[in-house]
């Protein structure tokens, strides 16, 4: 094999690594995007459950579970004026933090998570994201 043979092999293998990294950090979460990235704490309580398991506010405060693009508070479905009007009132007698999550079968849509932040940022109402 003369050097140019041996130079096309090496370049295609450096290529092949660098694109194998690179789907190995978009697949695992390791730190591109928003939120925290990585793999859960098996140590953790916490757990994606569906929407069908519901928790009251006494556990966990303020809850919104992001359906697709549709926006869900204690098993109902509401929208995005409805869920911000609750969360104000929420959080003025509260003081605590909207907590955002998804469900575990119909994920979030990022229209409806940008829109949603969007929406809480402009009234001033605090919110943590766990999606």
């Amino acid at each position: 094999m003369d050097k140019r043979g041996s130079s096309r092999i090496g370049t295609i293998v450096i290529v092949a690594g660098v694109a194998g990294v690179a789907l190995a950090f978009l697949f695992r979460g390791a730190g591109l995007g928003s939120g925290e990235g990585g793999f859960p704490d098996p140590t953790s309580s916490e757990t994606t459950e569906s929407v069908s398991e519901q928790v009251t506010e006494a556990e966990t405060g303020f809850v919104v579970v992001i359906k697709g693009a549709s926006y869900q508070r204690e098993g109902r479905e509401v929208t995005l004026d409805e869920l911000v009007a609750e969360a104000q009132a929420w959080a003025g007698e509260n003081g605590g933090a909207i907590r955002i999550t998804q469900d575990a079968e119909d994920k979030a849509r990022s229209g409806a998570v940008r829109d949603l932040t969007r929406a809480l940022k402009d009234a001033g109402i605090p919110y943590s994201e766990e999606l």
